[in-house]
């Protein structure tokens, strides 16, 4: 998924349902983010989906006119976490 923060794409999260660790990780992203997740055990699972595809069909990616301008970005942040 750090591929997809780099370039700024957004990401709708359906998290296996059955596994430790995908839906604390999908929230983290939610959270941290702003991406979406879609829970697969939700009764209402085909609307949420629905929702989050027609929510964000028109979105655009964040373009860098150099790709070394993500890269140097995200290195950024990262030095900036971490020095706290």
């Amino acid at each position: 998924m750090a591929e997809e923060e780099l370039f700024g794409i957004k990401k709708i999260i359906i998290p296996i349902p059955w596994t430790h660790d995908q839906l604390k990780n999908a929230l983290y992203y939610e959270k941290n983010y702003d991406d979406v997740v879609v829970r697969q055990n939700s009764k209402i699972f085909a609307e949420d989906f629905e929702k989050a595809i027609g929510e964000y069909k028109e979105y655009k990616k964040e373009k860098y006119s150099n790709p070394l301008d993500g890269i140097h970005k995200t290195k950024d942040i990262i030095l900036e976490y971490l020095l706290k």
